[in-house]
């Protein structure tokens, strides 16, 4: 499995429907995409974090994911 996820597979990923996910979203129990355009992607190691209860819901997700981190490093290159 990739490093990020479509709203589809991450939701397959869950056992849930696109809608269900985008209410996790919405209600903060999911993280928010990585990127706001489209196609929007997530983060599977913030989606398992999740899971795990260790995403800080205050904190904006790209601060504390690696795989955002290593990208936005590239990127200021």
């Amino acid at each position: 499995m990739t490093a990020t996820l479509t709203i589809t597979e991450a939701a397959e990923y869950l056992g849930l429907t696109a809608t269900q996910f985008r209410r996790a979203v919405a209600r903060r129990e999911m993280p928010e995409p990585l990127i706001k355009s489209r196609p929007q992607r997530w983060s599977k190691v913030q989606i398992d974090w999740a899971l795990e209860g260790r995403l800080e819901k205050s904190a904006p997700c790209r601060e504390i994911d690696p795989i955002m981190e290593h990208l936005e490093q590239c990127g200021s290159r």
